[in-house]
């Protein structure tokens, strides 16, 4: 399929679907000739029907990204709430955690994090503690939008690609660089994962729990205003930890996990969309209330958004 197509193809799924919106009468005969209202659920349901439509036969996405489209629209048109939508596919949660999958995937497959992490190092100044503390701090990071497993995977060669390249006085400073790197990785992703709901799967398994049997909603950003605070204490008191205690070290060292970081501007224009995707996803993440709660012209557009919502517009976004 060819590019130009595949813009055509994109842009038609919505036209033809406002179209049938905006054609479609406000009422119909029933059987006995009365007049039965079209409500706008039915005609928004039958608009979202043949945009799908006009997707599926072109391929203009994966068959699958777009059977996702109902999930992703149906709340905010005010069709039906994404607990009944996603009733049908799976439990909202898993969706939530699907978005943070594919976010990972397009970060892992554009280097991103290779990027953050170069910039990060190069504020330490190759002081030896500061350079753990970048290392745990990107590596926290990440892991609050990734899985621990994956920010581990993705850090790692980083990690050994530092301590291979570091120029250090002897062979006792080395074992210590080395060690507090690479343990300062491992507990910076687990303790970064406790941050957000998509960090880790057992903060998704305890607020579907809570949400279930308890009838606590426990939403991204009260999952991070309570868990937050908590790996703020955590990552320092582990840095200081390894560095003082557990393998000491101390000094300035030489270290680059590129030959040169590359500026924004350099940076692949497909990287640089994954990172306004993800930028515009944690943003919408962490102020959904207010979102929810917009007004423009009479209506409430973003109503019906939800976690799991969010988290899915992100992921036909990186398909489109």
């Amino acid at each position: 399929m060819g590019k130009d197509w595949s813009r055509v193809a994109l842009l038609s799924g919505p036209v033809v679907g406002g179209l049938v919106f905006l054609c479609l009468p406000d009422s119909y005969a029933g059987v006995g000739g009365e007049r039965l209202a079209l409500a706008p659920g039915a005609r928004g349901t039958l608009a979202i029907a043949a945009w799908m439509a006009v997707w599926w036969l072109s391929e203009a996405l994966p068959l699958a990204a777009t059977a996702l489209l109902p999930v992703s629209v149906f709340p905010l048109l005010g069709i039906a709430p994404v607990q009944t939508v996603a009733a049908a596919y799976a439990h909202p949660l898993i969706f939530l955690f699907l978005g943070g999958f594919l976010l990972s995937i397009a970060i892992e497959k554009w280097q991103l994090h290779r990027w953050v992490a170069q910039h990060v190092l190069d504020l330490t100044g190759g002081h030896v503690r500061g350079l753990v503390a970048g290392f745990m701090a990107v590596t926290a990071f990440a892991s609050m939008w990734l899985s621990n497993t994956a920010t581990t995977i993705m850090m790692l060669p980083i990690a050994l690609s530092a301590i291979n390249a570091a120029r250090m006085p002897d062979e006792a400073m080395r074992e210590n660089v080395a060690r507090a790197i690479l343990l300062g990785v491992a507990y910076a992703a687990s303790i970064g994962g406790m941050a957000t709901l998509i960090g880790s799967p057992p903060n998704l398994f305890a607020a579907g729990f809570l949400s279930e049997h308890h009838g606590r909603v426990i939403d991204f950003r009260l999952w991070m205003a309570m868990a937050l605070p908590a790996v703020l204490i955590l990552l320092p008191s582990v840095w200081w930890l390894l560095t003082r205690v557990l393998a000491p070290v101390k000094g300035h060292i030489s270290a680059s996990v590129e030959d040169k970081a590359s500026s924004w501007q350099t940076l692949p224009p497909a990287a640089r969309r994954v990172a306004a995707v993800f930028v515009l996803t944690a943003v919408a993440w962490m102020f959904r209330a207010e979102l929810n709660g917009w007004v423009m012209m009479g209506f409430r557009p973003f109503a019906g958004l939800s976690d799991a919502t969010i988290a899915l517009l992100a992921s036909l976004a990186l398909f489109i």
